[in-house]
């Protein structure tokens, strides 16, 4: 039987790397994955080596010659992008997952308290999707490269996104 994972809960603090609570649909079974620790001496290196690319090709335009040859750098981008935010997704949360036993209360106290984390996963994921619609507009009205890749870069965060909703997580809160 495979599992049907519904995240319900998130715990973030600064000084911990905090956690997500998954409610497993067809068991009830609870599970509780610990984010993972930012190591920030590799985030620093990459943010400056990503500075310096971007720099470097700031005044790259790509060649969009005609609509088919658009339409595929338009379709490689969203197949691209979708894998990665999934498999981003699934690296992150489910490599590390633990089962945890709570009593009733406890677990609906974390289940009404994540409903508010849903509101702010909605407003997330919608606010990235705006972004990448106007970079993708730019760039179809600019063909500069940096356009293309932050519209690439905000629908794999999109996509990453989306992996937590799903119809019973909706369900789940309505109910509570």
């Amino acid at each position: 039987m495979t599992r049907r994972l519904i995240p319900f809960y998130r715990e973030m603090d600064k000084n911990n790397p905090g956690f997500t609570l998954f409610l497993d649909k067809n068991s009830g079974r609870v599970y509780k994955a610990y984010h993972k620790k930012v190591n920030q001496l590799i985030y620093w290196i990459a943010f400056a080596l990503v500075l310096a690319l971007l720099r470097s090709i700031q005044s790259l335009n790509l060649p969009a010659g005609t609509p088919l040859a658009l339409s595929i750098l338009l379709l490689l981008e969203l197949t691209i992008s979708f894998f990665t935010g999934y498999r981003l997704y699934k690296s992150y949360y489910f490599k590390n997952l633990k089962e945890v036993f709570f009593d009733q209360t406890r677990l609906q106290e974390y289940i009404i308290s994540g409903k508010r984390m849903l509101k702010i996963d909605l407003i997330a994921t919608v606010s990235s999707f705006v972004v990448f619609v106007l970079s993708l507009v730019l760039f179809l009205f600019t063909y500069w490269i940096i356009w293309y890749l932050l519209s690439f870069l905000m629908l794999v965060l999109t996509a990453y996104m989306l992996c937590s909703f799903s119809r019973d997580r909706f369900k789940l809160y309505k109910h509570k």
